[in-house]
């Protein structure tokens, strides 16, 4: 499973563009909770 993103300033927040293949029963959810790292040093992450 792969999620890449770019995070663009925008005011005050970030302007959040990319792609995740899969969430977890996203379709009966009422809420979804965004991480994102917007600085500091490129992640890699394998499981």
């Amino acid at each position: 499973m792969k999620t890449a993103l770019a995070a663009k300033a925008d005011g005050g927040g970030f302007v959040l563009n990319g792609t995740k293949t899969f969430v977890l029963d996203g379709d009966a959810a009422d809420l979804l909770i965004v991480v994102a790292r917007t600085s500091g040093r490129s992640a890699t992450a394998t499981a």
